[in-house]
Parts: structure tokens; sequence; C-alpha cells
């Protein structure tokens, strides 16, 4: 498909398109992508599959052992099972899962619906750490688990949450504090607290407002990554100190 995809693509003027290198990085991709399909790794993502690996997978993720209903895209199970293959296998260093999706409600159904979404997810990231863990893996991985947006503290008109500039972050595996809460929010409204970049103790005044960027950057740097691009360094209090 990539190739004929090219295929019927017009010549691009490289000098003017790839002054950048954004044009040479998606050739990169497309040939990095038609090497992964020549080596027939779809095997380890065959979670049907009737083998003693896919049934142990499917018992630990709780997969269905038929196909999903049409339209239910994939489950947090098989997204989690899809990361833990592709890291034990060899197959990736880095992988971005969606573990659950229409948590962007403004009603009163965010206390009915919401909860056993969220239980879902959370089950299916304990699968993954604990499927890491056993296989050894887990003490070099690094998990970052996080939403897109975050929810107001306090309800609306119609008894639900809006959006809000309050979220957090949950940093697991290595290269992270272990068992430290990081920063905080106030009182009114439960807006964001700067932090001391240090301890991560959250301060009523002064110190660093704590973003995406502060920890990619810190979980980037700890690894040896440069985070020029990022525009930022990452903070001592998001790195291990060991």
């Amino acid at each position: 498909q990539l190739s004929a995809y090219r295929a019927r693509m017009k010549n691009c003027d490289p000098t003017r398109l790839d002054r950048a290198g954004f044009l040479q990085e998606v050739r990169t991709a497309e040939a990095k992508a038609q090497d992964l399909i020549s080596q027939g790794l779809n095997h380890h993502f065959n979670f049907r599959q009737n083998s003693p690996e896919m049934s142990a997978l499917r018992d630990r993720y709780g997969i269905r052992s038929t196909p999903s209903p049409a339209g239910s895209g994939t489950s947090a199970g098989e997204q989690a099972a899809i990361a833990a293959q592709a890291i034990k296998n060899g197959v990736a260093q880095c992988v971005t899962i969606s573990l659950t999706r229409g948590l962007d409600t403004h009603d009163d159904n965010w206390s009915s619906d919401q909860p056993d979404e969220l239980q879902t997810s959370f089950n299916a990231l304990a699968a993954l750490i604990d499927d890491l863990k056993e296989s050894g893996f887990y003490d070099k991985t690094t998990i970052i688990a996080f939403s897109e947006f975050g929810r107001t503290g306090l309800l609306n008109s119609r008894g639900g949450r809006d959006h809000s500039l309050s979220s957090a972050a949950l940093l697991l595996g290595a290269g992270v504090p272990k068992n430290t809460v990081i920063g905080g929010t106030n009182d009114n409204g439960l807006g964001p607290l700067p932090i001391d970049p240090v301890t991560g103790q959250a301060l009523a005044s002064g110190g660093t407002t704590l973003t995406p960027n502060n920890v990619l950057a810190s979980v980037m740097q700890s690894t040896g990554f440069d985070v020029t691009s990022l525009r930022t360094d990452g903070l001592p209090c998001l790195m291990a100190s060991s």
C-alpha cells in the first residue's frame, strides 16, 4: 500500500519541501514501516491465535477469544497487550496506546459512565505493569499515563464537569521517582500551584508551573536524550535520584 501510494504521488521539489528535513523523515518512516511488514512480526499480535502464549495473553488482559463487535474499536486490554508484545519482542522501543475514550462528557453521566471506563483502563494498565515485571522489562521501561485534558473539580449547571487547566500524570518504571506526589492544586477551583523544581513541593507563589513539556523533558533527559526541541530542561524532582 505504501509503494502504491508513493507511485501515485508527483515528485515533490526537495529544495522547497525538505528544507527542514521533514520530507526525508516521511520517506524514512515509510521505509521502516515496509521493513517491519516484511519481517512478519504480526504473529506477536494475533491474540486470537490458538497457542499457549496467546491463550495466556487473553487471560491476562481479558481479551475476547472472538473478534470484538464491529465499531467497538480495540479494547483497553488489547491495547495494553500490543504495548507489552512490542516491547518484549523488540518490535519497538517506544509505544503509544489509548486505553479509553469517550470521557469528554459535560453532563451528569460522568458519575455513572466514566468510573466503569476508567476502571477498565486502570485494570489494563495494571496487567501491563505485571506483565513487564514478570518478563524483566519493567525496570528498564518508563511508563507515562495521562489524559489529554483535565476536568473541573466543581460541577457545572448540568451536574457535569467541564475542561480544566489542571490535570495529573502517572509516572512508573525506570528513571522516575517512586512513591512520590509532585505538585498540587489550590482550594479555589483546584487550579494548579507552582512547585519547587527540586523537591516537587507545591508553593503558594514563585517556583515553576508544571507543564507536559516539563514531564517529557525530565523523562527524556534522565534517559540521556537531547531535550533542546522541548525548549525546557528536566526538573530534578521528576527524575530518579539514582
